[in-house]
């Protein structure tokens, strides 16, 4: 394992003048390479006017020591050097070695920070640049002073503050679940010490499946053994075959999202697809089989539906139809309303709560047509309540939770679970 060191230089290193007692620098190189068996690959060591020659004479004592690929010398702003302890000018330093550091890092290479060199504000950075997470692969090492070292203590110990980041992590990332913000959760996972590919999957799965890539979904979560990968993916089935139902459902169970997230646009977008798409579905199931239609686009099943129209109750229905909409060709929400509210043929409590609907559908047409603002949603619950009570009269496999709440219980489980194994 190979090791690149930054520290910013003190006072005290190499060597102590009043004694030559090994400064904290020097004690850690030792104590990586003798004790650790890491290699020194890089050594990036800052410093202000007054400690020039003090790191100096450490790149010196280094070069003849170890052999080390490169020790770069870096002279921190006149600022800092005037202002030791301004704490905000020796991040941005540090910041800069870092970024020096990285560049260097190849895969399996570790950062290791020297928080003993340099004013107290200066042994800090390198602990809130970790904690903050701009440093994963990495330590902070402290060395204690000799004069004070106690019976049960080593001298050379590791602060490491990951722990604090990977709780700052789990917060943020909880957060966005539960708002479904999946595509942020993406990115701060990736660059977390809760990174875990199948935790990664199951958010892509979330991300793929609200965006209706029902394949590309199932593939990354089928791919997994354990029984609840497996099950989301048999989640997809109905989905990725188009049957209408299953597809009406699922738009419900968007649009139930879009709602909890307060996007009401949005939402109201989702609403008039699962209010035009049930229409539709009632209209198949009034006048013939939706099985019959499974390969067809809804142009070809929309004209079968008005042949069949004309045959119903004796002409009956067309001839209604056609005191308001002459010539009937097209089958749009209007005229699809009417058909369905025929002659009691579904039940009334069903028309209730689509009259509801085409109520909020009205508020759509006027945010797409006059680019009106929608700031709320009177009683948003009761409108996914009806919504729900809807698909309930027409199937029976009507899960108690949103699969999206389900999918968000099994990511934050795992989470909880990899925070504290680690």
């Amino acid at each position: 394992m190979a090791i690149i060191l930054l520290s910013f230089v003190g006072k005290q290193d190499p060597f102590p003048q009043k004694n030559q007692e090994e400064g904290s620098i020097v004690t850690l190189i030792k104590e990586l390479s003798q004790h650790k068996n890491q290699t020194i690959k890089n050594a990036i060591l800052l410093h202000t006017e007054g400690t020039s020659t003090e790191a100096e004479l450490t790149r010196d004592w280094i070069q003849e020591n170890y052999s080390c690929d490169e020790i770069q010398l870096i002279p921190v702003i006149n600022q800092l050097s005037d202002d030791p302890v301004n704490l905000t000018l020796a991040i941005q330093e540090a910041k800069k070695a870092l970024r020096i550091a990285q560049n260097l890092q190849q895969k399996g290479d570790i950062l290791a920070f020297n928080a003993s060199s340099g004013t107290p504000v200066m042994k800090s950075t390198w602990a809130i640049l970790q904690s903050a997470g701009y440093a994963p692969h990495s330590n902070v090492w402290q060395v204690r002073n000799p004069y004070q070292l106690k019976s049960n203590q080593e001298r050379v110990f590791p602060t490491n503050l990951n722990s604090l980041k990977k709780e700052f992590d789990l917060q943020i990332i909880t957060k966005q679940i539960i708002n479904y913000n999946y595509s942020s959760a993406l990115l701060t996972i990736k660059n977390s010490s809760l990174y875990h590919p199948k935790i990664e999957d199951a958010i892509n799965y979330g991300k793929l499946r609200l965006s209706f890539n029902f394949n590309q979904a199932y593939s990354l979560v089928n791919k997994h053994d354990d029984k609840v990968m497996k099950n989301l993916a048999n989640e997809l089935g109905a989905l990725r075959q188009k049957n209408l139902l299953t597809l009406i459902k699922e738009v419900y169970f968007k649009a139930s999202v879009k709602l909890k997230q307060k996007e009401y646009a949005d939402f109201l977008v989702w609403l008039v697809a699962f209010h035009e798409n049930l229409l539709k579905y009632l209209l198949m199931k009034q006048f013939g089989d939706e099985s019959q239609w499974a390969s067809k686009r809804w142009p070809d099943i929309q004209k079968d539906i008005i042949n069949n129209i004309r045959d119903f109750d004796h002409g009956r229905l067309q001839e209604q139809i056609e005191q308001e909409y002459p010539n009937l060709r097209f089958l749009n929400i209007p005229v699809m309303m009417k058909i369905i509210q025929y002659n009691n043929y579904n039940k009334q409590e069903l028309i209730e709560r689509i009259n509801l609907l085409d109520r909020y559908v009205r508020d759509r047409n006027l945010f797409i047509h006059e680019i009106t603002a929608i700031n709320d949603i009177k009683k948003p619950e009761d409108l996914d309540r009806e919504m729900f009570k809807i698909l309930q009269q027409l199937t029976k496999k009507m899960p108690d939770i949103n699969p999206f709440d389900y999918l968000n219980k099994i990511i934050l489980r795992n989470l909880k679970i990899l925070s504290n194994k680690y």
